[in-house]
């Protein structure tokens, strides 16, 4: 196929059978503006070195230290979140949560317990508690999105939790803004 007359949204069209990823272009915006915010935070709340570690550091040190986060401008993502990874019965919903997988297994269970901690008990839960968990999510639909766990073909089928997890760096990013953390 000859790719210098292609844009890289055609090519993909090309590539796949039947065009058969992000179909349209709400799909690949919403995908597109989730890799860029997600770079954004990582450069400016991580220092370019997001792991579980740092994400808890930005929680205590960045969103809850001197100015802290208003917790309220996340009730939409954290209903959602909760919809998804939680059954009707209030059990969290161990295959959907599992999807959110970690090769590494010490690193991979800190950031699992922390998403389970969410998501037991959200409205009793703390402060940090629910922001550490939040970010875990995002991080781990990141680290699948980025190194090939995320299937190509099924992204359509997935733009309202990309929709979500966006919400959550807007939100991080914006208090990151207003108390000085960033550069702009």
């Amino acid at each position: 196929m000859d790719t210098s007359t292609l844009s890289e949204f055609d090519w993909f069209e090309k590539f796949f059978p039947d065009g058969a990823i992000l179909k349209n272009m709400r799909g690949k915006e919403k995908v597109l503006s989730f890799c860029l915010l997600w770079m954004t935070f990582e450069k400016y709340a991580c220092n370019t070195d997001a792991n579980f570690k740092v994400l808890k550091e930005v929680v205590d040190d960045k969103l809850l230290n001197t100015t802290k986060i208003d917790i309220s401008v996340f009730a939409s993502q954290i209903g959602y979140f909760r919809t998804r990874y939680i059954n009707p019965d209030g059990s969290i919903n161990e295959s959907r949560v599992n999807s959110l997988n970690d090769k590494n297994t010490n690193r991979g269970k800190k950031v699992s317990d922390a998403i389970k901690d969410f998501l037991i008990n959200t409205p009793s839960n703390s402060e940090p508690t629910i922001l550490l968990g939040l970010l875990c999510i995002v991080y781990r639909l990141r680290n699948n999105l980025l190194h090939g766990v995320k299937d190509p073909t099924t992204l359509d089928e997935q733009l309202e939790l990309f929709t979500y997890a966006s919400k959550v760096l807007m939100n991080v990013l914006e208090h990151l803004k207003m108390t000085g953390n960033t550069p702009f």
